[in-house]
């Protein structure tokens, strides 16, 4: 297939779809462009044409698809009517995206049990890191503005706080991933969210 003369668009994000899938099923160790090429049904020359090689691939995927889901939490944030009710919509969303969410369900797949350690690349690895903290820092905010609104005692341990939000949505995940016929999403969502919520309360 001879490149095209501009990039195209919808071609990137066929290649990361394709990408993604793949790199999902097969880790990143265990995947080869040739895999990804059969997958987007695109030649290799196309995808030489957006990327370097499968470590900028993999890159690219992670940061664009992390930053969708902090994305994902500042919609449902600010959609809601206090800073508790923000924690609670993203919360909520979070579980929704986890249980329903097909991209969202491949990148969460990916990040938390295809990738091996001492083989990923160093840039994917600083933009999962820095999307982390991205998100702690969304929770943090929130939490911040619900102790000044009088929604949290004045003495939260705000850090505590984010770390159990954040940790308690990472560990629903890698579970729901690892045996989702034990549990949905959704369902336990609300139950987790009166836990994390009275443990807030409970611990200031």
């Amino acid at each position: 297939m001879p490149r095209p003369k501009q990039a195209d668009p919808l071609a990137r994000r066929q290649i990361l779809a394709a990408a993604l899938e793949v790199f999902s099923r097969k880790g990143y160790a265990g995947t080869t462009l040739d895999d990804i090429t059969a997958e987007a049904n695109l030649s290799k020359g196309a995808i030489y044409w957006y990327f370097d090689s499968k470590a900028e691939l993999f890159t690219a995927i992670l940061g664009e698809r992390a930053t969708i889901f902090s994305e994902l939490l500042e919609d449902a944030a600010r959609q809601a009517s206090s800073p508790l009710a923000a924690l609670e919509a993203m919360w909520m969303r979070w579980m929704e995206a986890l249980e329903t969410d097909h991209g969202y369900q491949s990148y969460a797949r990916l990040a938390h049990l295809r990738i091996e350690l001492g083989v990923e690349p160093r840039e994917s690895m600083d933009a999962r890191r820095a999307e982390e903290r991205r998100t702690q820092a969304l929770v943090t905010e929130r939490l911040l503005a619900a102790v000044a609104a009088g929604q949290l005692p004045p003495q939260t341990d705000i850090e505590a706080a984010a770390l159990s939000f954040v940790s308690a949505g990472n560990g629903l995940v890698r579970a729901w991933l690892l045996v989702p016929e034990t549990f949905f999403p959704r369902t336990i969502a609300p139950r987790i969210w009166q836990v994390l919520v009275a443990g807030w309360r409970h611990a200031s």
